[in-house]
């Protein structure tokens, strides 16, 4: 019996990121946050967005 469990990810280049970076909608303009509340309001952006996508496709468990 293995002690590390299966990882699940959506990746298929990289299997050791959880989506490969042509798939991912995260911060694809390659431009910086100029200052603090900007840097801040991106990252809560990108937070919001991962978990928009590890929560696509789920069931509720009520019935």
């Amino acid at each position: 019996m293995p002690t590390t469990p299966n990882r699940w990810t959506k990746a298929s280049v990289y299997p050791d990121m959880w989506v490969d970076p042509d798939d991912d909608p995260r911060n694809t303009d390659g431009r910086s946050p100029d200052g603090e509340a900007e840097t801040q309001l991106e990252f809560i952006r990108d937070y919001r967005s991962t978990l928009r996508m590890k929560c696509e496709g789920l069931e509720s468990l009520r019935g």
